[in-house]
């Protein structure tokens, strides 16, 4: 008994690559799905900084290690200056 050969959903009958357009299998609400889970997520991280925070029992008169890395994102150093880019999204320019 012969067997036919098994295609693949991506070929035509005439063996042809079809390309299947990535966007038509999206849920179009998922834009709004993927930003409201951002907020989600920064709101998760705002609760859990303010935690943090509260929980600090003195002035911070030095450098914290704990405390820079929940507050920055990256530090970028120039000739002139720094440029302090926190996790909230705000930045910051020190002049060198």
């Amino acid at each position: 008994m012969a067997t036919s050969p098994v295609r693949s959903n991506n070929t035509t009958s005439s063996g042809n690559s079809q390309r299947r357009n990535p966007t038509s299998l999206r849920n179009p609400d998922s834009l709004d799905t993927r930003t409201l889970l951002s907020n989600a997520l920064l709101d998760i991280a705002q609760i859990d900084l303010i935690a943090f925070l509260d929980g600090q029992t003195e002035a911070v008169t030095e450098y914290s290690e704990p405390l820079a890395r929940r507050l920055i994102e990256k530090i970028t150093v120039y000739d002139e200056k720094l440029v302090v880019e926190f996790k909230s999204g705000l930045m910051a320019e020190v002049e060198a």
